[in-house]
């Protein structure tokens, strides 16, 4: 369990958000919803540790999650922008990854082949199209089996095409065991993957349930902004 308390964050002397509040269970999906410039990155790096608040508290399990082996491994963050090693091939990639955390090397076929890209193992990362790269970084996230997957903009840039395929990808994350949480603009992915909402609006985050959320916001441009 994620728990939050009192938060607050500041940058360059403009307040992010105040006073927060929430807890996040472990088995939910959660959609972070705002508009451009809201917080949503910032948030998403005050949970996973990467930054301290200015006040207030976020623990998991108890433990302060900037402080070392909070998470113990258990927690996988993919950017909205990330660089992979371009000379290298697919699964050379993820096979690099896999074993900086010391896994076994049949991780990287499983992780590859859950996301469909087992069959393009050996091709470069030049040779590849936007929602292909998505996938890889996708791949490289899962491997381990993390408890915690947090995902900053995960269709962002994507056609149609392969957004539909990469929610399709995030569908079959095991809900009983992964807790799920991920920035968007976008009201039908949080209809399709949420189960809950935290909502960013005017410094305060709000979380909702995702059908309440959809009730009460679905198909206002001014939520959300664009892209």
């Amino acid at each position: 369990m994620i728990k939050v308390e009192g938060a607050t964050q500041i940058y360059r002397l403009q307040t992010i958000f105040d006073e927060a509040n929430f807890v996040i269970e472990r088995g939910e999906r959660i959609a972070v919803v705002g508009r451009n410039g809201a917080g949503k990155t910032t948030l998403l790096h005050a949970l996973a540790g990467f930054t301290r608040l200015k006040k207030g508290t976020i623990t998991i399990d108890g433990k302060r999650v900037y402080h070392p082996g909070a998470w113990n491994n258990k927690l996988s963050y993919l950017p909205e922008k990330f660089q992979l090693y371009a000379q290298l091939s697919v699964e050379e990639n993820v096979q690099y990854f896999a074993d900086t955390l010391r896994l076994p090397k049949e991780v990287v076929k499983q992780s590859l082949t859950h996301t469909n890209m087992w069959d393009h193992r050996t091709k470069r990362m030049t040779q590849l199209s936007k929602g292909m790269l998505q996938r890889v970084g996708l791949s490289i996230a899962l491997i381990g089996e993390p408890e915690w997957i947090i995902l900053d903009e995960p269709t962002s840039g994507l056609d149609p095409f392969g957004r539909k395929e990469f929610l399709r990808l995030l569908e079959q994350i095991d809900s009983e065991r992964q807790t799920l949480l991920f920035t968007t603009h976008h009201f039908d992915e949080v209809k399709q993957l949420a189960t809950h909402v935290l909502y960013l609006r005017d410094r305060t985050v709000s979380k909702m349930n995702s059908v309440d959320f959809l009730h009460q916001f679905e198909g206002s441009m001014s939520i959300c902004g664009n892209g």
